[in-house]
């Protein structure tokens, strides 16, 4: 008879009776990983974030992935509009504003407003887009797309209203999507953007995009629609500079990196306009 405590995801239970051991590393840790607790497997291995996929024979990918490649995969203009401080004021001063989370069941977490850059200035943004990123033309979201963060949209959130949410953009409504940070002074420089790979505990780093034949993550077998936050590892980080534009294709899993400033103070809290096309006519 043989007893170990075994640690499955937020679990822990301790299981008593004979086992099947299959021994994948001879060092052992103090609480073992069971990636197979439905069955009488148990495949003992020491949990590190480097584990490689030789130790795990017959493990397959959620996901596909693949090395991101500035300039390709996405890309970065700073100083990117000569009148920056000038549309934070106007977005500042709006006096409508759409609700998210954690006041309303929406994905998307503060508020936000319509319309925050001007023809000439979403111009000037989507030009630079096209030309750093070799697309020939981009079509903007549309508006009649309900229930989804809205293109050239203002975006204010505070520390206490959200937190890193790892997703992928519908596929539906955009095949790139772009982030403006228009806070001059941010506490921190660590609130841009981040992008993300599934790694699910006691198991070898999965992929870092969606499928092209699924809409969502939640589309995807073995992944279930509400994933927790902290089953996906940071693989880059981009800092939030005032005047950045970070675009990207919106098949990546990505996230703001984290969100700043106080309830009471609107103009204290993380900025950024949002930006989503689809590629071509």
């Amino acid at each position: 008879m043989l007893s170990l405590t075994i640690a499955y995801h937020d679990f822990h239970h301790i299981l008593t009776g004979p086992l099947n051991i299959i021994l994948l590393d001879p060092i052992l840790t103090d609480v073992l990983w069971c990636p197979f607790a439905s069955t009488n497997f148990l495949v003992v291995s020491q949990f590190s974030p480097l584990t490689n996929h030789a130790a795990w024979p017959g493990f397959m990918n959620r996901l596909p992935y693949r090395e991101l490649i500035q300039g390709q995969d996405y890309w970065i203009q700073d100083q990117s509009l000569p009148n920056a401080l000038e549309i934070a004021q106007r977005c500042i001063a709006m006096t409508t504003w759409t609700l998210g989370s954690p006041w309303r069941p929406e994905p998307w977490p503060g508020m936000r407003a319509p319309g925050a850059l001007t023809p000439d200035e979403l111009r000037t943004v989507e030009d630079y887009v096209i030309k750093n990123l070799g697309i020939p033309h981009l079509t903007p979201q549309s508006d009649g797309e309900a229930g989804f963060s809205g293109h050239n949209h203002i975006q204010i959130c505070g520390g206490a209203e959200g937190v890193a949410r790892p997703h992928v953009d519908s596929a539906r409504i955009c095949d790139y999507a772009a982030v403006l940070y228009l806070h001059p002074s941010p506490p921190t420089s660590h609130c841009g953007t981040s992008f993300y790979r599934l790694h699910f505990p006691g198991e070898p780093p999965d992929g870092n995009y969606c499928p092209k034949d699924y809409e969502s993550l939640s589309e995807v077998p073995g992944i279930s629609q509400e994933m927790d936050p902290t089953m996906f590892k940071e693989i880059l980080e981009v800092p939030y500079v005032f005047n950045r534009l970070v675009a990207y294709k919106s098949d990546l899993i990505h996230s703001a990196t984290g969100y700043f400033g106080w309830d009471h103070v609107l103009a204290s809290k993380r900025m950024a306009v949002v930006f989503f096309w689809k590629a071509g006519s």
